[in-house]
Protein backbone atom coordinates (compact mmCIF):
# COMPACT_ATOMS: atom_id res chain seq x y z
CA UNK A 1 0.00 0.00 0.00
CA UNK A 2 0.96 3.45 -0.70
CA UNK A 3 2.83 5.61 1.98
CA UNK A 4 2.02 9.07 1.30
CA UNK A 5 -1.20 8.87 3.32
CA UNK A 6 -3.87 9.16 0.96
CA UNK A 7 -4.57 5.36 0.89
CA UNK A 8 -3.97 5.21 5.44
CA UNK A 9 -6.59 7.69 5.51
CA UNK A 10 -9.02 6.29 2.86
CA UNK A 11 -12.87 5.93 4.48
CA UNK A 12 -12.65 2.29 2.82
CA UNK A 13 -11.08 -0.53 3.95
CA UNK A 14 -8.71 -1.80 1.28
CA UNK A 15 -6.27 -5.07 1.07
CA UNK A 16 -4.89 -7.02 -1.19
CA UNK A 17 -4.95 -11.22 -0.93
CA UNK A 18 -3.89 -14.40 -2.19
CA UNK A 19 -6.54 -16.41 -4.18
CA UNK A 20 -6.85 -18.44 -1.12
CA UNK A 21 -7.98 -15.70 1.12
CA UNK A 22 -4.41 -14.52 2.66
CA UNK A 23 -3.99 -11.14 3.64
CA UNK A 24 -1.01 -9.62 1.73
CA UNK A 25 -1.09 -6.10 2.47
CA UNK A 26 -4.38 -3.71 3.87
CA UNK A 27 -4.73 -0.01 5.00
CA UNK A 28 -4.97 0.77 8.77
CA UNK A 29 -8.91 0.88 8.18
CA UNK A 30 -9.71 -2.81 7.65
CA UNK A 31 -8.64 -3.85 11.16
CA UNK A 32 -10.98 -1.35 12.69
CA UNK A 33 -13.70 -2.34 10.68
CA UNK A 34 -13.06 -5.53 11.84
CA UNK A 35 -13.14 -4.69 15.63
CA UNK A 36 -9.17 -5.13 15.62
CA UNK A 37 -8.48 -1.64 17.72
CA UNK A 38 -5.42 -3.06 19.24
CA UNK A 39 -3.87 -4.15 15.38
CA UNK A 40 -2.47 -0.73 14.23
CA UNK A 41 -0.39 -0.01 10.79
CA UNK A 42 -0.13 -1.45 7.21
CA UNK A 43 1.27 -5.19 8.38
CA UNK A 44 -0.77 -6.43 11.30
CA UNK A 45 -3.16 -8.25 9.62
CA UNK A 46 -0.70 -9.77 6.94
CA UNK A 47 -0.83 -13.40 6.64
CA UNK A 48 -4.52 -14.24 8.20
CA UNK A 49 -6.84 -15.12 6.07
CA UNK A 50 -9.67 -12.87 4.91
CA UNK A 51 -12.26 -15.18 4.97
CA UNK A 52 -12.01 -15.68 8.94
CA UNK A 53 -13.74 -12.59 9.50
CA UNK A 54 -16.76 -13.08 7.45
CA UNK A 55 -19.87 -14.85 8.74
CA UNK A 56 -21.03 -17.79 7.72
CA UNK A 57 -23.84 -16.35 5.29
CA UNK A 58 -21.03 -14.45 3.80
CA UNK A 59 -18.77 -17.48 3.58
CA UNK A 60 -21.19 -19.08 2.17
CA UNK A 61 -21.64 -16.48 -0.67
CA UNK A 62 -17.93 -15.59 -1.16
CA UNK A 63 -17.28 -19.26 -1.78
CA UNK A 64 -20.25 -19.82 -4.02
CA UNK A 65 -20.89 -16.56 -6.32
CA UNK A 66 -17.77 -14.11 -5.70
CA UNK A 67 -14.70 -16.58 -6.24
CA UNK A 68 -15.87 -18.44 -9.40
CA UNK A 69 -17.49 -14.79 -10.49
CA UNK A 70 -13.99 -13.16 -9.85
CA UNK A 71 -11.80 -16.02 -11.36
CA UNK A 72 -14.42 -15.71 -14.70
CA UNK A 73 -14.61 -12.80 -15.33
CA UNK A 74 -11.85 -10.74 -13.29
CA UNK A 75 -13.97 -8.53 -11.21
CA UNK A 76 -17.12 -8.44 -9.11
CA UNK A 77 -19.09 -5.10 -8.03
CA UNK A 78 -21.76 -4.16 -5.54
CA UNK A 79 -21.82 -7.73 -4.33
CA UNK A 80 -22.92 -6.27 -0.02
CA UNK A 81 -21.82 -9.09 2.07
CA UNK A 82 -21.89 -9.68 5.64
CA UNK A 83 -18.57 -9.56 8.12
CA UNK A 84 -17.82 -9.88 11.67
CA UNK A 85 -17.35 -6.38 12.52
CA UNK A 86 -17.13 -4.54 16.44
CA UNK A 87 -17.74 -6.86 19.23
CA UNK A 88 -18.18 -9.78 16.74
CA UNK A 89 -21.71 -8.38 15.64
CA UNK A 90 -22.70 -9.01 11.79
CA UNK A 91 -22.08 -5.89 9.61
CA UNK A 92 -23.02 -5.64 5.82
CA UNK A 93 -20.51 -4.08 3.57
CA UNK A 94 -20.17 -3.33 0.07
CA UNK A 95 -17.14 -5.47 -1.52
CA UNK A 96 -15.57 -4.49 -5.10
CA UNK A 97 -12.45 -6.88 -6.31
CA UNK A 98 -10.62 -7.17 -8.99
CA UNK A 99 -7.93 -9.76 -10.39
CA UNK A 100 -4.65 -8.56 -11.17
CA UNK A 101 -2.03 -10.79 -12.38
CA UNK A 102 1.70 -9.53 -10.87
CA UNK A 103 4.44 -9.22 -13.28
CA UNK A 104 5.79 -12.13 -11.52
CA UNK A 105 3.46 -14.51 -12.80
CA UNK A 106 1.34 -14.87 -9.26
CA UNK A 107 -2.63 -13.48 -9.16
CA UNK A 108 -3.41 -11.30 -6.44
CA UNK A 109 -7.01 -10.01 -5.45
CA UNK A 110 -7.36 -6.40 -4.78
CA UNK A 111 -10.18 -5.74 -2.40
CA UNK A 112 -12.41 -2.58 -1.23
CA UNK A 113 -14.89 -2.66 1.33
CA UNK A 114 -17.14 0.12 2.16
CA UNK A 115 -19.19 0.96 4.91
CA UNK A 116 -23.17 -0.23 3.54
CA UNK A 117 -25.07 0.73 6.25
CA UNK A 118 -25.75 4.34 4.62
CA UNK A 119 -26.07 2.80 1.76
CA UNK A 120 -28.89 -0.25 2.85
CA UNK A 121 -30.33 2.73 4.16
CA UNK A 122 -30.39 4.83 1.76
CA UNK A 123 -31.72 1.99 -0.82
CA UNK A 124 -34.58 1.36 2.01
CA UNK A 125 -35.98 4.58 1.85
CA UNK A 126 -35.20 4.62 -2.11
CA UNK A 127 -37.36 1.16 -2.20
CA UNK A 128 -40.23 2.87 0.34
CA UNK A 129 -40.49 5.92 -1.78
CA UNK A 130 -40.73 4.14 -5.00
CA UNK A 131 -43.72 2.31 -3.23
CA UNK A 132 -45.08 5.13 -2.31
CA UNK A 133 -44.89 6.96 -5.40
CA UNK A 134 -46.84 3.50 -7.30
CA UNK A 135 -49.20 3.36 -4.48
CA UNK A 136 -49.67 7.11 -5.35
CA UNK A 137 -50.06 6.94 -8.60
CA UNK A 138 -51.85 3.48 -8.47
CA UNK A 139 -54.47 5.56 -6.34
CA UNK A 140 -54.72 8.31 -8.86
CA UNK A 141 -55.08 6.15 -11.40
CA UNK A 142 -58.26 4.41 -9.57
CA UNK A 143 -59.97 7.79 -8.87
CA UNK A 144 -59.44 9.19 -12.50
CA UNK A 145 -60.81 5.67 -13.25
CA UNK A 146 -63.97 5.96 -11.02
CA UNK A 147 -64.54 9.69 -12.09
CA UNK A 148 -64.68 8.85 -15.50
CA UNK A 149 -67.25 6.12 -14.91
CA UNK A 150 -69.27 8.30 -12.39
CA UNK A 151 -69.06 11.27 -14.82
CA UNK A 152 -71.53 9.14 -16.75
CA UNK A 153 -73.94 7.29 -14.31
CA UNK A 154 -77.43 7.14 -15.29
CA UNK A 155 -78.74 6.88 -11.78
CA UNK A 156 -77.87 5.82 -8.91
CA UNK A 157 -77.41 2.44 -9.03
CA UNK A 158 -75.08 2.96 -11.65
CA UNK A 159 -73.96 5.49 -8.88
CA UNK A 160 -73.83 2.61 -6.36
CA UNK A 161 -72.18 -0.23 -8.44
CA UNK A 162 -68.91 2.25 -9.88
CA UNK A 163 -68.64 3.40 -5.77
CA UNK A 164 -68.34 -0.30 -4.83
CA UNK A 165 -66.09 -1.58 -7.07
CA UNK A 166 -63.37 1.60 -6.89
CA UNK A 167 -64.02 1.29 -2.87
CA UNK A 168 -63.30 -2.37 -2.92
CA UNK A 169 -60.63 -2.02 -4.86
CA UNK A 170 -58.82 0.97 -3.12
CA UNK A 171 -58.97 -0.92 0.18
CA UNK A 172 -58.81 -4.69 -0.98
CA UNK A 173 -61.72 -5.29 1.63
CA UNK A 174 -63.19 -8.66 2.05
CA UNK A 175 -66.62 -6.73 1.96
CA UNK A 176 -67.64 -3.69 0.49
CA UNK A 177 -71.37 -1.84 0.70
CA UNK A 178 -72.91 0.97 -0.81
CA UNK A 179 -76.02 2.81 0.31
CA UNK A 180 -77.33 5.74 -0.62
CA UNK A 181 -80.38 6.87 1.79
CA UNK A 182 -83.40 9.02 1.33
CA UNK A 183 -82.94 12.86 2.85
CA UNK A 184 -86.34 13.00 2.73
CA UNK A 185 -87.75 9.57 4.37
CA UNK A 186 -85.84 8.36 7.31
CA UNK A 187 -84.72 5.14 6.82
CA UNK A 188 -85.91 5.07 3.22
CA UNK A 189 -82.87 3.18 1.06
CA UNK A 190 -82.25 4.69 -2.53
CA UNK A 191 -79.97 2.35 -3.39
CA UNK A 192 -77.86 -0.30 -2.27
CA UNK A 193 -74.96 -2.55 -3.71
CA UNK A 194 -72.25 -4.87 -2.25
CA UNK A 195 -69.06 -6.75 -3.53
CA UNK A 196 -68.90 -9.85 -1.96
CA UNK A 197 -71.05 -11.06 0.44
CA UNK A 198 -72.16 -8.77 3.42
CA UNK A 199 -71.13 -10.46 6.43
CA UNK A 200 -73.84 -12.09 7.78
CA UNK A 201 -75.99 -10.40 10.37
CA UNK A 202 -74.12 -7.05 9.88
CA UNK A 203 -77.49 -4.50 9.47
CA UNK A 204 -75.45 -1.07 8.46
CA UNK A 205 -75.96 0.65 11.68
CA UNK A 206 -79.58 -1.06 12.09
CA UNK A 207 -82.04 2.11 12.72
CA UNK A 208 -79.22 4.32 14.17
CA UNK A 209 -78.52 7.08 11.80
CA UNK A 210 -75.18 7.08 9.48
CA UNK A 211 -72.62 9.02 11.59
CA UNK A 212 -71.56 12.20 9.74
CA UNK A 213 -67.69 11.44 10.10
CA UNK A 214 -65.49 8.82 8.89
CA UNK A 215 -65.23 5.79 11.57
CA UNK A 216 -61.96 3.62 11.53
CA UNK A 217 -61.49 0.95 13.29
CA UNK A 218 -58.34 -0.99 12.82
CA UNK A 219 -58.52 -4.17 15.23
CA UNK A 220 -61.15 -6.00 17.19
CA UNK A 221 -60.44 -3.11 20.43
CA UNK A 222 -61.39 -0.87 18.37
CA UNK A 223 -64.95 -2.11 17.54
CA UNK A 224 -65.50 -2.52 21.02
CA UNK A 225 -64.61 0.65 21.97
CA UNK A 226 -66.29 2.38 19.19
CA UNK A 227 -69.40 0.40 18.53
CA UNK A 228 -69.97 -1.56 21.32
CA UNK A 229 -73.49 -2.61 20.21
CA UNK A 230 -72.28 -4.02 16.78
CA UNK A 231 -68.90 -5.78 18.55
CA UNK A 232 -70.69 -9.15 19.17
CA UNK A 233 -72.29 -9.02 15.72
CA UNK A 234 -68.77 -8.44 14.02
CA UNK A 235 -66.91 -10.78 15.86
CA UNK A 236 -69.40 -13.70 14.89
CA UNK A 237 -69.46 -12.50 11.38
CA UNK A 238 -65.60 -12.18 11.28
CA UNK A 239 -64.88 -8.89 10.98
CA UNK A 240 -62.12 -7.53 12.72
CA UNK A 241 -61.68 -3.99 11.31
CA UNK A 242 -63.49 -1.57 9.26
CA UNK A 243 -64.16 2.13 7.79
CA UNK A 244 -67.37 3.67 7.85
CA UNK A 245 -66.73 6.86 5.30
CA UNK A 246 -69.95 8.51 4.59
CA UNK A 247 -71.00 10.71 1.72
CA UNK A 248 -72.11 14.02 3.40
CA UNK A 249 -73.25 17.67 1.87
CA UNK A 250 -72.15 20.39 3.76
CA UNK A 251 -73.41 24.28 3.42
CA UNK A 252 -75.06 26.55 4.93
CA UNK A 253 -74.19 25.90 8.56
CA UNK A 254 -75.48 22.08 7.85
CA UNK A 255 -73.75 18.75 6.96
CA UNK A 256 -76.31 16.14 5.26
CA UNK A 257 -75.82 12.85 5.21
CA UNK A 258 -76.65 11.38 1.71
CA UNK A 259 -75.14 7.60 2.25
CA UNK A 260 -72.36 5.76 3.22
CA UNK A 261 -69.15 3.39 2.16
CA UNK A 262 -68.63 0.42 4.45
CA UNK A 263 -65.65 -1.58 4.08
CA UNK A 264 -65.00 -4.81 6.31
CA UNK A 265 -61.69 -6.65 6.60
CA UNK A 266 -61.42 -10.08 7.76
CA UNK A 267 -57.97 -8.99 9.57
CA UNK A 268 -56.64 -6.13 11.93
CA UNK A 269 -55.96 -3.41 8.77
CA UNK A 270 -53.07 -0.51 9.68
CA UNK A 271 -55.50 1.64 7.01
CA UNK A 272 -52.93 3.87 6.05
CA UNK A 273 -53.55 7.72 5.38
CA UNK A 274 -53.76 6.97 2.01
CA UNK A 275 -56.59 4.58 1.76
CA UNK A 276 -58.37 6.69 4.01
CA UNK A 277 -57.85 9.63 1.76
CA UNK A 278 -59.03 7.41 -1.25
CA UNK A 279 -61.91 6.58 0.59
CA UNK A 280 -62.88 10.09 1.10
CA UNK A 281 -62.24 11.35 -2.42
CA UNK A 282 -64.56 8.26 -3.92
CA UNK A 283 -67.02 10.12 -1.27
CA UNK A 284 -66.56 13.64 -2.54
CA UNK A 285 -67.09 12.68 -6.25
CA UNK A 286 -70.37 10.96 -4.85
CA UNK A 287 -71.64 13.74 -3.28
CA UNK A 288 -71.30 15.39 -6.48
CA UNK A 289 -72.75 13.31 -8.83
CA UNK A 290 -75.77 12.35 -6.56
CA UNK A 291 -76.41 15.97 -6.31
CA UNK A 292 -76.03 16.38 -10.18
CA UNK A 293 -78.15 13.37 -10.39
CA UNK A 294 -81.14 14.74 -8.01
CA UNK A 295 -81.08 17.76 -9.81
CA UNK A 296 -81.30 15.75 -13.65
CA UNK A 297 -84.52 13.96 -11.48
CA UNK A 298 -86.04 17.23 -10.69
CA UNK A 299 -85.85 18.98 -13.93
CA UNK A 300 -87.22 15.49 -15.51
CA UNK A 301 -89.92 15.68 -12.76
CA UNK A 302 -90.73 19.48 -13.63
CA UNK A 303 -91.17 18.48 -17.24
CA UNK A 304 -93.18 15.71 -17.04
CA UNK A 305 -95.47 16.92 -14.23
CA UNK A 306 -97.90 19.21 -14.25
CA UNK A 307 -97.23 22.08 -11.88
CA UNK A 308 -100.27 22.65 -10.40
CA UNK A 309 -101.56 19.56 -9.48
CA UNK A 310 -98.26 17.28 -9.50
CA UNK A 311 -99.92 15.21 -11.69
CA UNK A 312 -98.06 13.32 -14.66
CA UNK A 313 -98.91 15.83 -17.85
CA UNK A 314 -99.41 14.70 -21.34
CA UNK A 315 -96.04 13.92 -22.16
CA UNK A 316 -95.52 11.09 -19.60
CA UNK A 317 -99.29 9.83 -19.88
CA UNK A 318 -98.39 9.03 -23.33
CA UNK A 319 -95.12 7.45 -22.78
CA UNK A 320 -97.06 5.32 -19.23
CA UNK A 321 -99.84 3.90 -22.18
CA UNK A 322 -97.53 3.40 -24.77
CA UNK A 323 -95.99 1.20 -22.49
CA UNK A 324 -99.21 -0.72 -21.11
CA UNK A 325 -100.15 -1.07 -24.82
CA UNK A 326 -96.76 -3.01 -25.49
CA UNK A 327 -97.92 -4.87 -21.94
CA UNK A 328 -101.15 -5.85 -23.58
CA UNK A 329 -99.63 -7.37 -26.84
CA UNK A 330 -97.79 -9.53 -25.12
CA UNK A 331 -99.88 -10.69 -22.49
CA UNK A 332 -103.16 -10.42 -24.51
CA UNK A 333 -104.65 -7.70 -22.20
CA UNK A 334 -106.64 -4.72 -22.87
CA UNK A 335 -106.26 -1.05 -21.97
CA UNK A 336 -108.27 1.48 -21.76
CA UNK A 337 -108.17 5.40 -21.53
CA UNK A 338 -111.30 7.30 -19.51
CA UNK A 339 -110.96 10.87 -20.61
CA UNK A 340 -113.09 13.44 -18.33
CA UNK A 341 -113.91 17.55 -19.10
CA UNK A 342 -115.38 19.23 -15.87
CA UNK A 343 -118.87 20.76 -16.18
CA UNK A 344 -119.49 24.06 -14.47
CA UNK A 345 -115.36 24.82 -13.93
CA UNK A 346 -115.47 27.59 -16.04
CA UNK A 347 -118.52 29.46 -14.39
CA UNK A 348 -116.33 29.01 -10.56
CA UNK A 349 -113.39 30.57 -12.66
CA UNK A 350 -114.98 33.29 -14.40
CA UNK A 351 -117.03 34.53 -11.16
CA UNK A 352 -114.76 33.75 -8.28
CA UNK A 353 -111.21 33.76 -10.27
CA UNK A 354 -108.47 32.31 -11.52
CA UNK A 355 -106.99 31.26 -7.47
CA UNK A 356 -109.95 29.71 -6.44
CA UNK A 357 -110.35 27.92 -10.23
CA UNK A 358 -106.69 26.24 -8.96
CA UNK A 359 -107.93 24.87 -6.22
CA UNK A 360 -110.62 23.65 -7.07
CA UNK A 361 -108.36 21.62 -9.94
CA UNK A 362 -106.14 20.83 -7.47
CA UNK A 363 -108.75 19.21 -5.57
CA UNK A 364 -110.11 17.52 -8.32
CA UNK A 365 -107.23 15.87 -9.07
CA UNK A 366 -106.46 14.90 -5.44
CA UNK A 367 -110.02 12.96 -5.77
CA UNK A 368 -109.70 11.28 -8.74
CA UNK A 369 -106.13 9.95 -7.62
CA UNK A 370 -108.23 8.56 -4.66
CA UNK A 371 -110.72 7.39 -6.99
CA UNK A 372 -108.33 4.93 -9.14
CA UNK A 373 -106.18 1.72 -7.69
CA UNK A 374 -102.79 0.97 -7.69
CA UNK A 375 -101.59 0.87 -11.16
CA UNK A 376 -104.59 3.31 -12.70
CA UNK A 377 -102.15 6.22 -14.12
CA UNK A 378 -104.41 9.85 -13.71
CA UNK A 379 -102.92 12.89 -15.19
CA UNK A 380 -104.11 16.37 -16.15
CA UNK A 381 -103.76 17.33 -19.77
CA UNK A 382 -104.56 21.10 -19.14
CA UNK A 383 -107.35 23.30 -18.14
CA UNK A 384 -110.42 21.36 -16.81
CA UNK A 385 -109.27 18.07 -18.83
CA UNK A 386 -108.12 15.13 -16.57
CA UNK A 387 -107.35 11.34 -17.81
CA UNK A 388 -107.41 8.01 -16.46
CA UNK A 389 -105.19 4.69 -17.65
CA UNK A 390 -106.39 1.16 -16.71
CA UNK A 391 -104.95 -1.92 -17.69
CA UNK A 392 -106.17 -5.70 -17.34
CA UNK A 393 -109.95 -4.89 -17.03
CA UNK A 394 -113.17 -5.26 -19.25
CA UNK A 395 -115.82 -3.35 -20.14
CA UNK A 396 -117.48 -3.61 -16.75
CA UNK A 397 -114.39 -2.46 -14.70
CA UNK A 398 -113.65 0.18 -16.90
CA UNK A 399 -117.48 1.36 -16.29
CA UNK A 400 -116.98 0.75 -12.88
CA UNK A 401 -113.83 2.91 -12.52
CA UNK A 402 -115.64 5.63 -14.60
CA UNK A 403 -118.90 5.67 -12.70
CA UNK A 404 -116.28 6.26 -9.40
CA UNK A 405 -114.14 9.35 -10.98
CA UNK A 406 -117.66 11.01 -11.98
CA UNK A 407 -119.03 10.43 -7.77
CA UNK A 408 -116.28 12.18 -6.80
CA UNK A 409 -116.01 14.91 -8.74
CA UNK A 410 -119.98 15.55 -7.98
CA UNK A 411 -119.18 15.62 -4.11
CA UNK A 412 -119.70 19.46 -2.98
CA UNK A 413 -116.76 21.70 -2.93
CA UNK A 414 -115.23 23.29 0.15
CA UNK A 415 -114.72 26.84 0.50
CA UNK A 416 -115.80 29.86 -1.69
CA UNK A 417 -116.74 27.57 -4.26
CA UNK A 418 -119.12 25.56 -2.18
CA UNK A 419 -121.93 26.99 -4.10
CA UNK A 420 -120.79 25.72 -7.11
CA UNK A 421 -122.37 22.85 -9.01
CA UNK A 422 -118.80 21.02 -10.38
CA UNK A 423 -119.94 16.99 -12.60
CA UNK A 424 -117.71 15.52 -15.40
CA UNK A 425 -118.42 14.55 -18.64
CA UNK A 426 -116.31 11.57 -19.31
CA UNK A 427 -115.71 9.21 -22.82
CA UNK A 428 -113.56 5.96 -22.48
CA UNK A 429 -112.24 4.25 -24.95
CA UNK A 430 -110.82 0.38 -24.48
CA UNK A 431 -108.34 -1.54 -27.07
CA UNK A 432 -108.36 -5.50 -27.04
CA UNK A 433 -105.55 -7.29 -28.15
CA UNK A 434 -107.57 -9.01 -30.72
CA UNK A 435 -108.63 -5.70 -32.72
CA UNK A 436 -107.52 -5.64 -36.26
CA UNK A 437 -105.54 -1.99 -35.36
CA UNK A 438 -103.32 -1.18 -33.07
CA UNK A 439 -103.77 2.19 -31.42
CA UNK A 440 -100.75 4.63 -30.78
CA UNK A 441 -101.14 6.19 -27.64
CA UNK A 442 -101.98 9.59 -28.78
CA UNK A 443 -104.75 7.85 -30.84
CA UNK A 444 -106.51 6.42 -27.79
CA UNK A 445 -106.46 9.11 -26.20
CA UNK A 446 -107.94 11.22 -29.02
CA UNK A 447 -110.78 8.57 -29.24
CA UNK A 448 -111.29 8.96 -25.23
CA UNK A 449 -111.46 12.69 -26.19
CA UNK A 450 -114.12 12.05 -29.05
CA UNK A 451 -116.28 9.62 -26.71
CA UNK A 452 -116.46 12.22 -24.17
CA UNK A 453 -117.45 15.26 -26.51
CA UNK A 454 -119.94 13.44 -27.57
CA UNK A 455 -121.28 12.50 -24.07
CA UNK A 456 -121.07 16.12 -23.35
CA UNK A 457 -123.21 17.06 -26.17
CA UNK A 458 -125.93 13.83 -24.59
CA UNK A 459 -126.34 16.31 -21.80
CA UNK A 460 -123.32 16.72 -19.68
CA UNK A 461 -122.40 14.74 -15.96
CA UNK A 462 -122.44 11.20 -17.86
CA UNK A 463 -119.93 8.99 -19.33
CA UNK A 464 -119.63 6.84 -22.70
CA UNK A 465 -117.95 3.57 -23.38
CA UNK A 466 -116.36 2.62 -26.91
CA UNK A 467 -113.78 0.05 -27.81
CA UNK A 468 -111.33 0.68 -30.13
CA UNK A 469 -111.88 0.49 -33.61
CA UNK A 470 -109.55 2.41 -36.32
CA UNK A 471 -112.71 3.40 -37.84
CA UNK A 472 -114.57 5.16 -34.93
CA UNK A 473 -113.87 9.29 -34.35
CA UNK A 474 -110.55 10.35 -32.99
CA UNK A 475 -111.14 13.78 -32.65
CA UNK A 476 -114.38 15.61 -31.38
CA UNK A 477 -115.98 17.38 -34.13
CA UNK A 478 -115.68 21.06 -34.94
CA UNK A 479 -118.54 22.33 -33.68
CA UNK A 480 -118.02 20.76 -30.05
Amino acid sequence: MSGDGLLENAPVALCATSLNGEILAHNPVLPQWLGLSGTRGTAGLVGRNLIDWLTPAGRLLYESRLMPELMRSGYVREVVIEVRGRNGQPASVILNANLIEQPTGDRRVYVALFDAATRIAFERQLVEARRAADLASSQLRLLQEATSRLAVAKGLDDLGLTLTDSSGRATQAAWTTVRIIDTQQPGSVLAEHTWGSRPGGIELFGSAPIPAEMVVCRNAVDIRLTMPEAAEALRAAGVESLVVTPIVRAGDGETVVLGAIHSWFRRSRSLEADVLDTLQALAGQAERVIEHLQLQDRVRHRSLHDVLTGLPNRQLFEERVGQMLTESRRTASSVAVLFLDLDGFKAINDQLGHRVGDDVLVSVAGRLREACRAGEIVARLGGDEFVIAIAHENESGVAGLAERALERVREPLAGEAGAFPLSASLGSVIYHPNAEAVPTAGELIAAADAAMYEAKRSGKNRTLQRAWSAEAPTAPPASA
